[in-house]
Formats: C-alpha cells, structure tokens, sequence
C-alpha cells in the first residue's frame, strides 16, 4: 500500500508496487486520474527506467 502526495509520484509508486486495484482521486492537481491510468498502461513511460530508485 502506498501515498503520495502528487500525480507524478503515484504514477511512479504504481509502476513500482503494481497494484491489484488502484484507488485514487480523479480531480487531483496536475494530471488528472484518467491521464494517470493512460500513462500507466503507456509503453515506454519514464516510470519504466530499472535505474530508477528515487522512491525511498
């Protein structure tokens, strides 16, 4: 289970943790949670990169 408190992050923690079920506000600043579920299931998004481990 995770929190964050932006849309960028939580794209990066959902990436991350690969949750079965995702709940989360659809009115949020910066991308709204459709544009969040699109880049999730994007190939190739940033929140890809193995090399990645800013999320401590």
């Amino acid at each position: 289970m995770g929190e964050t408190e932006n849309s960028y992050r939580g794209i990066e923690l959902a990436a991350r943790l690969k949750p079965g079920v995702l709940l989360m506000d659809f009115r949020v600043p910066q991308l709204n949670g459709l544009a969040v579920l699109e880049d999730l299931h994007s190939p190739g998004r940033p929140s890809d990169d193995p090399d990645r481990d800013d999320l401590q």
